[in-house]
């Protein structure tokens, strides 16, 4: 049998308890701002990184078979768009006419973009790799926004070369920069 003595019980007292909840409320106040900032910028990254590795793909693909590879958003009709938040497919496309024929083997597939707070844009409804690897013609840059309490900006690159590369954030404030050096701007 334990003493009465030795058997007491502990608790917190009312400003024990309201000091630590205080404490957990600037921290959270603090934290959370800072948190979402870091899962928008994740996000971004990931998107624009399954993009390059597409766009990468189609590329290495053109110069590996030595055939044309198109990589395009697909609207209601499956046919090339320029709506870039769409499913976006990479194809072999033997006539080289820049749309998916029903003999054209499909290589890969980037799902449509669900969230409302994204945007992808590009000047081309298409960009063909020609057996070489070049892509004359379709240049350019694609960009990548996420807006919401933040803005996160990101770009691809494609040469008419057929190189693409991520665009820069030189100033390293969220937004990357196109390949004039001109910030992306996620308004239009």
């Amino acid at each position: 049998m334990i003493p009465l003595r030795q058997c007491t019980l502990h608790g917190y007292a009312l400003l024990e308890l309201l000091v630590v909840l205080t404490i957990t409320a600037i921290v959270a106040t603090v934290g959370l701002p800072a948190l979402n900032r870091t899962i928008e910028d994740a996000k971004t990254r990931a998107d624009t990184r399954l993009l390059y590795m597409a766009f990468s793909s189609a590329h290495a693909h053109a110069i590996v078979h030595q055939r044309y590879t198109t990589i395009c958003p697909l609207d209601e009709q499956s046919q090339c768009s320029n709506d870039w938040l769409r499913k976006i497919l990479v194809f072999e496309d033997l006539n080289d006419n820049r749309q998916h024929d029903a003999d054209e083997r499909i290589l890969q597939s980037v799902k449509a973009v669900e969230d409302p707070m994204v945007s992808r844009s590009y000047s081309r409804r298409a960009v063909t790799f020609s057996p070489i690897g070049d892509a004359w013609g379709f240049n350019g840059t694609l960009r990548y926004c996420f807006e919401h309490d933040y803005t996160f900006a990101a770009s691809l690159i494609v040469y008419g070369s057929g190189r693409v590369r991520y665009g820069l954030d030189k100033d390293k404030n969220g937004i990357a920069e196109d390949s004039q050096g001109r910030e992306i701007s996620c308004t239009n």
